[in-house]
């Protein structure tokens, strides 16, 4: 559990510091995003109703977190099984939506559940072990979510 906390420290650290620009960027009219060409259409049609910055900043978290997943090491992973993913991408969507962009729970109608909708889909609602194909399967999630953001 240490390891766990320990590394969404370092996750929340990295993300509030390679986020942070995205604070102090100018509001810009909302740019849509087409949901034909994103590899989650509800995610794009959901995320379409945000500021740029605000799409830049969970996409980033995304990415980060298709990272961090990958690259879990064998010896002593942090995400040993489905449930330990699904509490790191909740942990992580709260950092940026709340601790970086300071967003209010609601302000996107409809893009929590497209959110968690996704990642559902790809690596299903059961507690399962990790196994090499189901972390790669779980990376290339999160990198396609980033991709419809």
């Amino acid at each position: 559990m240490k390891r766990y906390a320990a590394a969404i420290a370092v996750a929340v650290v990295y993300a509030g510091i390679r986020l942070a620009p995205a604070i102090h960027l100018p509001l810009h009219p909302v740019a849509p995003v087409s949901p034909v060409a994103a590899p989650f259409a509800d995610v794009a049609k959901a995320a379409g109703q945000l500021p740029e910055g605000e799409r830049a900043a969970i996409r980033d978290a995304y990415k980060v977190l298709g990272r961090a997943v990958r690259e879990d090491p064998d010896a002593d992973p942090v995400f040993v099984d489905t449930d330990s993913v699904r509490r790191a991408h909740r942990a992580a969507l709260l950092v940026v939506w709340k601790g970086v962009l300071g967003n209010k729970t609601g302000e996107a109608p409809g893009l929590r559940e497209a959110l968690e909708a996704a990642v559902v889909a790809r690596i299903g609602s059961d507690d399962i072990p990790m196994n090499p194909q189901l972390k790669a399967d779980t990376a290339k999630a999160f990198e396609d979510i980033a991709g419809s953001l």
